[in-house]
This record gives structure tokens, sequence and C-alpha cells, in this order.
């Protein structure tokens, strides 16, 4: 399992207005993901600065799980989604320095 956060913010340009809420950037990246995509789990963090996201990935290594995770962010961003005045904008493997926990499935 890996760990990759990703950082959307609003593109420069576009309508002002409120944020998304937690429930529609769910419903935006549940549209534009798949089982493929081996998401185990998502957490959303709304942050003056945009969209904060973490991906729990599964069945990956961690530059594959770093890939899906932006793929998945971009595909949201692209897509009439709740997300779409918004950019990828960073990422972070957010993995512990010693990788999983021995005991972790």
């Amino acid at each position: 399992m890996h760990l990759v956060g990703v950082l959307l913010t609003a593109s420069t340009g576009g309508p002002a207005g409120a944020g998304p809420t937690v429930g529609a950037v769910l419903s935006a990246l549940d549209s534009v993901t798949s089982a493929r995509d081996g998401v185990e789990h998502l957490h959303v963090h709304i942050t003056p600065r945009g969209v904060r996201l973490t991906f729990y990935l599964a069945d990956c290594d961690q530059i594959d799980a770093v890939g899906r995770a932006i793929a998945i962010a971009n595909r949201a961003v692209i897509g009439p989604t709740a997300l779409a005045r918004f950019t990828v904008a960073d990422f972070k493997v957010l993995d512990r320095p010693g990788g999983p926990r021995p005991d972790a499935r």
C-alpha cells in the first residue's frame, strides 16, 4: 500500500466562487476512477490553497502509485466535474520511510 498526496489548486482566470464540497470532490473522483486504478481509500481535505487529496493505492510499486494518483487527478480536472476549474499543482509520496509496516497486508 502506498500513500500519495496530490494538491489541486484553482485555475487562474476561472470563475470565482465557493470551492467544492468534500462530497462533490469524492463524487468527481469516483466518476473517473475504475477498479484497475487500485484505490483502496481516498481522503479529501479542502484548504485555502485548494483541494488536498490523499490516495491509498494497493497492488503497485511506489512509482506506479504516483502515476496512478496523478492520472486520476488529471482525469477529474479535465472532465466535467466539480474539479473542472482546478489543476494538479503538486504531489508528494507519503509512505513511511521504511515502507509499509511488515504486518500490513
